[in-house]
């Protein structure tokens, strides 16, 4: 990803530099024209005048410009092919041994085998059951979900899809059996975590969710769950918790989910 983002940089280097070049030779030439120009003025006055001048300096003015000039090239940052070249002998340095040789016989004896087919087999098969679910086609996501096996099945995507299709079937009391499960277990998403914590809100429990979207917030070291903390404090009434709630959605500097916390707070 590192390597991509960097190409895209200097791909616009060379853009930059090349704009650059033209831009100064046009210059130079502006330059050239406007000699020939002052070449007809009087050249006595155009040398003479500047330095005449009370208080007027050549090294001082020199100085100043070679300051500046200083100060723009300790702040410059490498160019995108500089950066590149020290990211790959990173990458190589340090990585080199983990990536896999896609065609070398160890790799496709492993790729081949039965469980790593059956893996991936299933895990396409959740991408079927999660296009079916948002059609809402409960029956159908019920029949794609128990033809998923292990390791999949004991996965926390399927366990967050057979919750839904339980509510979906109306088995509520499955469903929130199975959701309080999830929502304990170490593996938790935050697709569960945010289902779980609008449970216990539904059920007047509100501090015990603030608190639980307050924990897995920090074991994710994620913000994500902020406006739905904001919106179950407010619809609380629990206006200095949304005020502290909102500081720290803004000091995340994440832009949209500033939005969203901004709207959670006034709707």
């Amino acid at each position: 990803m590192a390597e991509t983002s960097l190409d895209a940089l200097n791909t616009a280097d060379q853009r930059d530099a090349a704009r650059a070049e033209l831009k100064a030779k046009a210059a130079q030439e502006k330059a050239r024209q406007e000699a020939e120009k002052n070449q007809k003025d009087n050249l006595t006055a155009a040398v003479l005048s500047p330095i005449l001048t009370p208080g007027f300096s050549l090294l001082g003015s020199g100085l100043n410009y070679v300051g500046k000039g200083m100060v723009y090239v300790n702040l410059d940052h490498p160019h995108a092919a500089e950066r590149k070249a020290e990211l790959s002998h990173y990458i190589n340095r340090n990585y080199a041994d983990l990536i896999p040789i896609l065609h070398k016989a160890p790799f496709q004896k492993w790729i081949r085998s039965r469980e790593v087919q059956k893996f991936l087999h299933e895990s396409q098969a959740i991408n079927d059951v999660a296009d079916t679910a948002a059609t809402k086609n409960w029956q159908k996501t019920r029949q794609l979900l128990a033809g998923i096996g292990s390791p999949v099945r004991s996965s926390q995507i399927w366990l967050y899809f057979n919750i839904l299709t339980e509510a979906g079937l109306g088995q509520n009391r499955q469903a929130i059996a199975d959701l309080q499960a999830a929502s304990q277990r170490d593996d938790v998403i935050l697709q569960t975590v945010s289902i779980w914590a609008d449970y216990l809100d539904s059920q007047g429990k509100t501090d015990d969710a603030l608190a639980y979207l307050a924990q897995e917030q920090k074991l994710f070291d994620d913000p994500a769950t902020l406006p739905q903390q904001i919106t179950i404090a407010k619809k609380a009434k629990k206006t200095i918790t949304v005020n502290e709630l909102v500081v720290e959605c803004q000091m995340t500097g994440i832009d949209r989910l500033q939005q969203q916390c901004s709207a959670a707070s006034k709707s």
